[in-house]
């Protein structure tokens, strides 16, 4: 035999073990990760585009389109200084919408009234309803960025 060959080592069992073990870690965080996505998406609406506009004494106003169903109006919820005020559809008008080509139909806007506050600063934020798991999940997200107002000054 030729000494100056390297040996080739055996593969041995430890060895197929750490293999296995190497893809099913690899295989396990695949799988996870697909079932993570899949839940983001039933549970968040990727879909979802829109703005908070305004807020202030005279009331608060934005828009949301549900761009995976452009024809419905969406559900959102007024909350001011964390403290739920008044929940409704979408459906006040926004031409500028359509102007805009984000949807063929205007009614995507909100507007609500200001509730009756203490004087001083306010902070307040609008959330789109997504319903998913056949309506047996209800999930909040955020429209646009919070607004601080402020009231009697």
């Amino acid at each position: 035999m030729d000494s100056s060959l390297p040996k080739i080592p055996k593969v041995t069992r430890l060895s197929r073990i750490a293999r296995y073990l190497i893809l099913k870690s690899i295989l396990d965080v695949i799988i996870v990760g697909v079932f993570a996505v899949s839940f983001y998406y039933s549970a968040f609406n990727p879909h979802f585009r829109g703005w908070f506009d305004e807020a202030g004494e005279q009331g608060m106003k934005g828009w949301v389109i549900d761009r995976s169903q452009p024809d419905n109006r969406v559900e959102v919820q007024l909350y001011v200084d964390d403290h739920f005020v008044e929940s409704h559809a979408a459906d006040y008008p926004r031409p500028d919408l359509v102007t805009a080509g984000m949807s063929r139909d205007e009614r995507h806007g909100f507007s609500f009234n200001a509730p009756r506050l203490a004087a001083g600063e306010h902070e307040a934020r609008v959330y789109a309803v997504h319903a998913s798991g056949v309506g047996a999940r209800r999930a909040l997200q955020m429209i646009g960025v919070p607004i601080k107002f402020n009231v009697g000054r």
